[in-house]
């Protein structure tokens, strides 16, 4: 069986650092329930970026979205992304984006 929390917060600190290394400055907000995991925002514009973080091992085939993650999507429009990460042998992969 794979460890889920260990899935997720490897997840999260691959999104985290990608934020960072883009520029951004990302906050984790994941324990609020806002239906995002991470507000990023430039330093420049402020504009914000609202990103769902779902980790999966590497087996993993299903990524599940909640009624609140879609609501907050379609109220977020261009400003919310889905990030996939992929989690193996305790390693997370480089996440991909999708708007």
């Amino acid at each position: 069986p794979h460890d889920r929390a260990e899935c997720d917060r490897l997840a999260m600190e691959s999104v985290m650092a990608a934020e960072r290394a883009a520029g951004r400055v990302p906050l984790d907000v994941s324990a609020k329930k806002v239906g995002y995991d991470i507000e990023s925002r430039d330093p420049l514009t402020g504009e914000p970026r609202f990103i769902e973080v779902k980790g999966r091992h590497e087996d993993g085939e299903v990524i599940i979205v909640t009624r609140n993650e879609i609501l907050t999507a379609l109220n977020a429009g261009h400003r919310f992304w889905l990030a996939l990460v992929r989690v193996s042998g305790g390693f997370a992969g480089q996440p991909q984006y999708l708007q």
